[in-house]
């Protein structure tokens, strides 16, 4: 079952009081909006897999290039102020969880390949060192079934969802950390006590 992140710092409380926490796509008015929890399917399902332009680097990149490590796939747009909010918090997170198999995406839905250059200036600016993606037709973003950015999800080694959350949050906060370490290692224990099962029945 998909875990919700429930721990809202005093940030993301504040963000939620004036209704900002997240804000409508680009197919919808950027009217801000607090965004209401969407229905927890039964098992954790696969992150739809896609192959984007990497902004910063040139090329394309597939989610699925990174099966066998954790994945913070956060969807985002230069206009969206709460995102602009939460990316240096992302940043740092990173930078505590990278070294233990963390890696970071963030997919722009700023529409059109031709504000590609401008992405690229706003992620400059920021100093941001995760690997940065374009969703110019905002194809991968319907596939999510996205509706308002920020969205997050949290993507297991075997490219599962593992948890999800909608609206800005303080990412950085100790007790968050803890959240994703919590999850990163109960995964490993079952995966353990899996392979335990297979070992003693061979």
């Amino acid at each position: 079952m998909i875990k919700k992140f429930l721990i809202f710092s005093a940030l993301a409380a504040a963000a939620y009081s004036f209704g900002v926490a997240a804000i409508d796509g680009p197919n919808h008015a950027h009217g801000a909006q607090a965004v209401a929890s969407s229905p927890e399917p039964s098992e954790n399902p696969p992150a739809p897999d896609f192959k984007l332009a990497d902004v910063m680097n040139g090329g394309k990149i597939t989610l699925s290039s990174y099966k066998g490590k954790w994945v913070f796939l956060n969807f985002w747009a230069t206009w969206c102020g709460p995102c602009v909010v939460e990316m240096p918090m992302m940043n740092n997170l990173y930078h505590h969880l990278k070294k233990e198999g963390l890696a970071m995406v963030a997919v722009s839905v700023d529409e059109g390949e031709g504000s590609s250059p401008m992405i690229k200036q706003f992620v400059s600016k920021l100093k941001l060192d995760f690997t940065i993606l374009h969703d110019p037709s905002n194809s991968v973003m319907r596939e999510y079934g996205i509706r308002s950015i920020p969205r997050t999800f949290f993507v297991d080694p075997e490219g599962n969802i593992q948890a999800a959350a909608e609206g800005v949050r303080e990412w950085d906060n100790p007790e968050m950390l803890k959240f994703f370490r919590g999850i990163m290692e109960d995964y490993s224990k079952k995966k353990a006590e899996q392979k335990g099962k297979t070992g003693a029945s061979t």
